[in-house]
């Protein structure tokens, strides 16, 4: 298989397990069969443009994020986990989840500076 049909399989993949979601999960919010979505990830099959978009609908990404090589840095896994943990909640919820978080970093700060 040509190697941007594996990327674009790692891509698909990687985005998927980022998201929590099951190979049968993608294949609802995609209207395909679970092992196309499997073969595609692999790089055993080719996708059509229409499969990529619908893939890409269902992973919340443009498709131009298919195609980026490489694995995000740390950092971009942190940030976009807290994401993806804040956009599946509610406004109250979201609002609670960061304000624990705010008082967590002013509690590592005061650590920090005390020395506690």
């Amino acid at each position: 298989m040509e190697p941007i049909y594996a990327a674009v399989g790692r891509g698909i993949r990687d985005r998927r397990l980022e998201l929590g979601m099951t190979l049968e999960d993608l294949a609802e919010g995609s209207s395909r069969h679970p092992a196309f979505i499997g073969m595609i990830e692999r790089g055993h099959k080719k996708a059509s443009l229409a499969t990529l978009s619908a893939i890409a609908a269902a992973l919340d990404v443009d498709m131009a994020h298919l195609f980026k090589s490489g694995r995000p840095t740390e950092k971009g896994t942190i940030s976009r986990k807290i994401d993806l943990l804040l956009r599946a909640r509610t406004e109250p919820e979201r609002q609670l989840l960061f304000s624990t978080l705010r008082h967590l970093a002013a509690e590592l700060k005061d650590l920090r500076t005390n020395g506690s």
